[in-house]
């Protein structure tokens, strides 16, 4: 029993963390979509899209995630917002095309993926494993949690 034990505390972490990479891939995919047809929306307009509902693809539905995409003050970016922030990371995607009026302080995130793991203080989480997992660099630790930049 003892032995069954010791397996059980291994693989269980392992296959959860596992399933957790299937999952948010599947989410990245799907976002991946969405910036596509920002692209293409872009391309039609020349601005970015706010309302999904204006893209030329079905919004993805996600048993894990909800879709989005907003603006801050000078870019429209897309997220992949988990429903449950312990165990995925948030996935946010922001294009470089109409980010001409930003300040050079924020042009290095420009055209970017980041995956966001959740935290705790300083605690690094489950999510924070999963972006690591997909490969995620560290950045940074702020109010939004452990910043990883993706790889793309």
């Amino acid at each position: 029993m003892l032995i069954i034990g010791i397996l059980a505390a291994i693989v269980v972490p392992q296959y959860q963390k596992a399933v957790a990479k299937t999952k948010t891939s599947t989410a990245i995919s799907q976002l991946v979509q969405i910036m596509q047809a920002q692209e293409r929306f872009f391309m039609a307009t020349g601005k970015y899209t706010l309302d999904l509902q204006d893209l030329d693809i079905t919004a993805p539905v996600s048993k894990y995630y909800t879709f989005s995409c907003g603006s801050a003050s000078c870019y429209t970016g897309c997220t992949a917002m988990p429903k449950n922030w312990e165990q995925l990371p948030r996935i946010r995607m922001i294009p470089k095309k109409d980010s001409h009026q930003c300040q050079y302080s924020i042009s290095h995130m420009l055209d970017r993926w980041y995956c966001d793991g959740h935290t705790t203080g300083t605690e690094k989480e489950f999510s924070s494993e999963v972006c690591e997992i997909l490969g995620g660099v560290y950045k940074t630790t702020s109010t939004m949690g452990r910043e990883y930049l993706l790889p793309h």
